[in-house]
């Protein structure tokens, strides 16, 4: 599959579209051919952009500019969202349980110099200190939705899978709920193809 780059500046779409001889569908967005030396291309050494399925941008997309508001990414590795939304100027702070992820988040956010406050923790034990304005939760999923990368998926998930990460996403979604201001804003968001994972949440 193609591969798609999220620009630390969407301003800046013009000159990589033309940098890297890429195509574009959305400001902030461009898309290479697959097998795409990443690491070779201009910008990456400097954090100018990061690798992430236009797909995966919208939960970020949909806060919009951020002005200095805090929000919650919960499930937050490898950082994507996270970066996205501190380029866009909030005050991020990011939750991550597993200790391998968390160490791909930390070197994301150091490549790009962007800048979040980062927690690695379970959001069913950790709580933030106040009420937020934003939470993003990018729930753990049955992936179906990445089939085009990992075809597996499509062979390796089962119903019961399905179902009891479904219980898992719903018992997160209640808990972190209570953590938005009462005119805050939750987005709640999977790559997973299933209605039990998407829209009977």
């Amino acid at each position: 599959p193609p591969v798609d780059l999220t620009l630390r500046d969407a301003t800046e779409t013009p000159r990589w579209v033309e940098e890297l001889s890429a195509t574009s569908l959305a400001p902030g967005h461009i898309r290479l051919p697959g097998g795409t030396a990443i690491t070779e291309l201009p910008g990456f050494e400097e954090g100018a952009w990061w690798v992430q399925n236009i797909s995966a941008s919208i939960p970020a997309r949909l806060l919009g500019a951020g002005e200095g508001r805090a929000v919650l990414d919960l499930c937050a590795a490898p950082g994507g969202k996270t970066m996205q939304l501190a380029a866009a100027g909030w005050d991020v702070t990011a939750v991550e349980s597993n200790k391998a992820r968390f160490g791909r988040l930390q070197e994301n956010l150091d490549r790009t110099s962007l800048s979040a406050t980062l927690v690695e923790g379970n959001v069913m034990t950790w709580a933030p200190p106040a009420p937020v304005p934003a939470i993003l939760l990018d729930a753990p999923c049955s992936a179906t939705g990445i089939f085009a990368r990992h075809p597996d998926v499509l062979h390796r998930v089962r119903v019961k899978d399905i179902n009891m990460l479904a219980q898992t996403q719903a018992a997160m979604l209640a808990r972190v709920a209570d953590w938005l201001t009462p005119d805050g804003t939750l987005i709640y968001a999977t790559c997973s193809l299933e209605p039990q994972e998407g829209e009977a949440i």
